[in-house]
């Protein structure tokens, strides 16, 4: 049987909350034999804990925690400071913590889906296809979609360093090994993250999510499910810009023997708009 928890944390999501939980419902209701939902709360001063509380009553397979922290937003504990950034990761890790610590609980479990929960849409049948790879794959500890803007632009920086997996990526590779990940649809053998201890780590002054999954052997990018996440302010390169950038270094190749030299500064073209997008998640995602 495939025992399978959602786990998600969540401040103040009253504007996506009760769509989204809904959602995921519908999927697990249809696909799934059984599973959990598993959350963790803090701080809420909207409409959040209304509509947990009335999912719980509603559904017996929704777990909670509510925790009181200093009530401060977490984009408030990171105004152009690295030691207030680092305030804000750490404490996403610590909370993050507190969700994978429900899910470690429940012996039966098999998976464990850890969810950025304000998300705008998502393809269930390629989430149950990307569910079927991890299945079937013994290889395979860790499976991310490829997240995505509601622009098309790439959402999920972390699994495009380095640069030349996003061309992989573009080029439609189902599955491209990757050393970590951001954001999203997150699929792991519990089995494996029981047996290597693994937790988020809470001194860290990175994106909770990238330090972690950097522990995870195996870990795939399912580029045929692509989540869609609310835009942001940084830098965008969609997959016709890169992909014209690549074209632009063979023509130039043609005419002149510098090709080498282009090619590495396209290479830090993508580094710096991979660096800055980080940097901006860090701080606000």
């Amino acid at each position: 049987m495939d025992n399978v928890a959602f786990c998600f944390i969540v401040k103040d999501g009253d504007k996506y909350l009760e769509k989204n939980l809904m959602k995921i419902i519908q999927f697990g209701d249809l696909y799934i034999d059984n599973y959990r939902i598993y959350y963790v709360e803090n701080d809420s001063v909207d409409k959040t804990n209304e509509i947990l509380y009335k999912f719980k009553k509603k559904y017996k397979n929704i777990y909670g925690q509510h925790l009181k922290l200093d009530g401060k937003h977490s984009t408030d504990l990171c105004k152009n400071d690295e030691y207030n950034c680092s305030n804000r990761t750490r404490r996403l890790a610590f909370i993050r913590n507190q969700v994978l610590n429900q899910a470690k609980k429940w012996k039966e479990c098999k998976y464990m889906i850890m969810l950025d929960l304000d998300f705008i849409d998502f393809n269930m049948k390629e989430l149950h296809n990307m569910f079927n790879v991890i299945k079937k794959d013994k290889g395979i500890n860790g499976i991310f979609g490829m997240s995505i803007t509601n622009k098309g632009c790439l959402y999920d920086v972390g699994a495009i360093k380095p640069f030349y997996k996003l061309v992989e990526i573009y080029l439609k590779k189902r599955l491209v090994k990757i050393d970590s990940a951001f954001s999203g649809f997150g699929i792991y053998k519990m089995k494996y993250i029981i047996d290597n201890n693994l937790n988020y780590n809470e001194k860290i002054n990175q994106i909770e999510h990238i330090d972690f999954n950097k522990q995870i052997k195996n870990l795939y990018v399912y580029s045929n499910f692509r989540p869609i996440y609310d835009s942001y302010n940084g830098l965008c390169f969609n997959y016709i810009i890169i992909i014209l950038l690549y074209i632009i270094i063979i023509v130039f190749s043609v005419y002149f023997s510098k090709v080498i030299t282009i090619f590495i500064a396209i290479s830090y073209v993508f580094k710096f708009q991979i660096d800055y997008n980080e940097r901006y998640a860090h701080k606000y995602l």
